[in-house]
């Protein structure tokens, strides 16, 4: 069944094209060009939908991924306008990714097994500081989306080099929404509306410092950028390879090939829990506009 949001079709029609959930404005910025990520009134559900004003307090970034597949007749590039809402509450960074203009499916690839399905990903990349190289390792979290078949997540990290994911045996379960490390992508679908969403949750303390970059309790500043990546099924293979195009933002366009990695961030920072959004960050990314 597909986990629809918990709002009716008229106000997330007008959420999407009014643009009610606004990115962060350059004056609102601190003095070092850092964003503050606001202190949550209240814990978001991870239920794979989304109640009004849920997210009302939350920082929220709005850009686009441009995905170009230079094979013709394929139907997944094209772009992809997203939002990123992030707030912090107790020990916990919590996150909404909303992406939309989902026409289609993941690629699927059919043989004498069954058929392989490939998910959409989402894609969360982590330096600790506002500036300097990458320490060893930082963090990515790639969050996995089945339509209509939930979701789940990988832990990555930098091993100095690139950008990978953890050994085996070292990577959560498929489909586990609740990992050993703590670490949650809840995948969430509008199909009425062609839009995909994650709501994400993060420990703010490391489970495993060999492969977990991300300390907020030692550090509260740190740097984000976001990945979004379409897998294909290549039937020019017989055996069903598997290819994929990846756009980053921040970032330059399009990358072919999972050749994308951040090449600029986010440079952001916890809110203290009784500070106040700054004047517009409280917004319900929901509410209709007047």
């Amino acid at each position: 069944m597909e986990a629809q949001l918990k709002l009716p079709p008229f106000a997330i029609a007008l959420a999407l094209l009014a643009g009610c959930i606004q990115p962060a404005a350059e004056d609102e910025r601190q003095e070092d060009a850092d964003w503050l990520i606001p202190y949550l009134d209240a814990t978001p559900a991870l239920d794979e939908s989304i109640a009004p004003g849920e997210w009302a307090a939350a920082l929220v970034f709005e850009s686009r991924f441009e995905l170009r597949d230079e094979r013709p007749g394929r139907p997944y590039e094209g772009e992809f306008p997203f939002r990123v809402a992030i707030g912090h509450r107790g020990d916990r960074l919590y996150l909404l990714a909303i992406i939309t203009n989902i026409t289609g499916h993941p690629g699927t690839h059919s043989d004498g097994n069954g058929t392989n399905h490939y998910p959409d990903y989402f894609n969360i990349y982590f330096a600790m500081g506002t500036e300097g190289p990458l320490a060893v390792p930082s963090d990515l979290l790639i969050c996995k989306h089945f339509r209509g078949r939930g979701g789940g997540l990988w832990d990555g990290y930098w091993t100095g080099e690139r950008w990978t994911r953890q050994e085996r045996g070292e990577p959560t379960r498929l489909l586990d929404p609740y990992p050993k490390q703590g670490r949650s992508c809840r995948a969430g679908l509008d199909s009425a509306n062609a839009t995909i969403f994650w709501e994400i949750s993060i420990p703010k303390r490391p489970f495993d410092r060999r492969y977990d970059g991300l300390d907020l309790e030692a550090n509260d500043r740190f740097r984000i950028a976001f990945g979004f990546e379409r897998a294909l099924s290549s039937p020019e293979v017989e055996q069903g390879a598997v290819v994929g195009n990846l756009d980053v933002h921040p970032g330059v366009g399009y990358t072919p090939e999972n050749a994308a990695k951040p090449e600029t961030w986010l440079s952001v920072q916890l809110a203290p829990p009784a500070s106040i959004a700054p004047e517009g960050h409280a917004r319900d990314p929901y509410a209709p506009t007047a």
